[in-house]
């Protein structure tokens, strides 16, 4: 299996991991994601399959699509003090799985947003399926006009805003949505500047099913601190960020023979694993990082 020679090249322990090589089994005629998976893909059903569901779940856990579950999110929410007085917004909340972790284990109510239809609709219907269709709603939303009806104790965006043109729009709303003293809690890509434009970089925009519009953290920074947040924190996780991934991976490429038998979900995994090297890569070159963002409203 292709994917296993990415991580048994990594870098020793305590080492930035290296650019992992793609994967051509699934590669398209141009070498890059299957049609199916580029930017602008020919409908949302295109774009999440319930085969790269069935993968991104075997990668990363139950109800989600990204690394931030289990541990990682247990640790990011920590700071937000979140008990079974305090509601919480999570944008870009995928299959929902997030939003059930908080619940479960601080009690928290969550509502769920998600721009993508299928992983909206799916979100909701597990956690209705959970017995927390009131506790962690799941439903489909436009992160581009974005219109909420409520106020809540703390808003948390993983992955939601680098896809997002219209980021001053997002911003403002969040700012109107959140109580005083709110969270806002971002975990997304960012440029290391606005003229970032390398190999790795350039590999990493035409990967991405949906066309990206990263900000630089100053950026962020900057526009959060305008709108009157008081920012309390701006870390890069970039290699915390790669080693969950490379993980990941390394388990799932540990085993081979368990995907043998399951010839379209191993196909999916390989164009799955392609896009996760051009994310690697791009962050192992610099160009690329993941940052947090913790900001709180004025009381």
């Amino acid at each position: 299996m292709q994917l296993r020679a990415w991580w048994d090249e990594r870098a020793p322990a305590g080492r930035r991991p290296p650019s992992p090589p793609v994967p051509r089994a699934a590669a398209g005629a141009n070498g890059g994601l299957p049609a199916m998976a580029r930017n602008g893909p020919a409908s949302a059903a295109d774009l999440w399959s319930p085969a790269r569901i069935a993968v991104a779940e075997r990668v990363w856990g139950e109800g989600f699509v990204d690394p931030l579950s289990g541990e990682a999110l247990r640790t990011l929410v920590r700071p937000l003090g979140l008990d079974a007085a305090r509601s919480v917004l999570d944008l870009g909340a995928g299959l929902g799985g997030a939003a059930r972790q908080i619940v479960r284990e601080t009690g928290a109510w969550v509502t769920g947003l998600e721009p993508d239809p299928v992983l909206a609709r799916t979100g909701g219907e597990r956690s209705e399926q959970a017995g927390l269709a009131r506790r962690a709603p799941v439903a489909v939303c436009d992160l581009e006009r974005l219109a909420l009806d409520r106020r809540y104790d703390a808003v948390i965006a993983r992955h939601a805003l680098f896809t997002v043109s219209r980021k001053n729009e997002l911003i403002e709303a969040v700012r109107a949505a959140l109580k005083p003293r709110g969270h806002f809690l971002i975990v997304d890509f960012a440029v290391k500047n606005s003229a970032s434009n390398g190999p790795a970089i350039a590999a990493w925009r035409n990967a991405e099913p949906v066309t990206p519009h990263p900000w630089t953290v100053c950026q962020t920074t900057d526009r959060l601190k305008s709108r009157g947040f008081d920012v309390r924190a701006a870390e890069d996780m970039s290699e915390t960020y790669a080693g969950l991934v490379l993980r990941a991976w390394e388990r799932i490429g540990s085993d081979p023979r368990q995907l043998a038998a399951e010839p379209e979900l191993r196909a999916r995994l390989l164009a799955e694993g392609e896009l996760w090297a051009r994310r690697t890569a791009a962050l192992a070159a610099g160009d690329l990082r993941v940052f947090r963002f913790h900001a709180l409203t004025p009381a």
